[in-house]
């Protein structure tokens, strides 16, 4: 039972996070503070493979998943598991054409996981890209900041200098929500 506990939580926080996201495209995807972001390519990103832990920090309740991740030239393939390796979605992405999704539940997109993973990861200029003219990315040596009218929206912080991506936070202000992820390697 802990393990079902633990998959409506995950859930319920999903759905809070994309707000029952309905996007114009199938590449798009809402983001907490009503900005939209439309997934790109991952052609200007080096390949890469990295499983990582992901503990969600939401009000009173804090739950930890897993993630395996692999990118390169033909697109990003993600798997989100529970601690105790139940699939709960799987995400492939080729750079063209639309995103195959199996996930667990209706009531949330795993899209989300896509573009959380491209905000922390990809080049500045995609990122940009992908937030069009409503979303502003701020970025700095160990920061970026999504911000809508002056108003933070998503916050990441990195905390090393030398491997920015082993180990960093992510906040989203408005819902007073916080991700650790770490890498696993």
């Amino acid at each position: 039972m802990p393990h079902l506990k633990s998959l409506l939580i995950l859930l319920a926080v999903c759905m809070l996070l994309v707000a029952c996201s309905r996007s114009h495209s199938q590449r798009c995807v809402s983001l907490p503070g009503g900005v939209e972001y439309c997934l790109q390519s991952s052609t200007q990103v080096a390949p890469f493979t990295q499983q990582q832990s992901v503990t969600v920090y939401f009000k009173q309740v804090q739950e930890t998943m897993l993630t395996s991740v692999e990118v390169d030239s033909a697109g990003v393939r993600m798997v989100l598991l529970s601690p105790l390796g139940q699939t709960l979605a799987s995400v492939n992405m080729p750079n063209e054409g639309e995103p195959q999704i199996e996930q667990q539940g209706k009531n949330w997109d795993a899209k989300w996981l896509l573009a959380l993973l491209q905000v922390t990861r990809w080049p500045a200029a995609q990122v940009q890209a992908g937030l069009g003219k409503k979303g502003e990315l701020y970025e700095s040596a160990m920061q970026r900041d999504i911000m809508l009218n002056g108003r933070p929206i998503m916050h990441v912080n990195f905390h090393e200098a030398e491997d920015p991506y082993r180990k960093f936070t992510v906040r989203f202000p408005m819902m007073e929500m916080r991700l650790d992820i770490e890498s696993l390697e």
